[in-house]
């Protein structure tokens, strides 16, 4: 089972993972360590992803996605919480979109 929370900043999506982690032994994803192992990895979408962080800025729905769906497509633990916060609702169709297409996810 595979489980995204999709909320603002502060509404609880880690704090309820973090439950369900401890609960169910499941692993927990958080857009934010995925990014900051990309750029430490020095991946062409972390390199890309450090220009805006390195600035205080927001990284581009595009590069977070790719981010996600590159970290998704790996071998992994039969369950996942995927916390994140999409800056539009372009980020959370084409999250949706690739999640129905794989048949990998629930969206919470």
């Amino acid at each position: 089972m595979r489980i995204v929370f999709i909320g603002p900043p502060g509404a609880g999506k880690g704090t309820q993972a973090d439950l369900m982690v401890g609960k169910y032994q499941m692993a927990h994803l958080s857009t934010g360590e995925m990014l900051r192992q990309a750029c430490d990895a020095k991946t062409p979408v972390g390199l890309q992803a450090e220009k805006y962080m390195s600035s205080g800025g927001l990284v581009p729905d595009a590069t977070v996605i790719d981010v996600i769906r590159a970290r998704l497509d790996q071998p992994a633990r039969r369950h996942i919480f995927l916390c994140l916060q999409p800056h539009g609702s372009l980020g959370v169709a084409s999250l949706a979109e690739h999640f129905a297409r794989r048949q990998m996810c629930h969206l919470v």
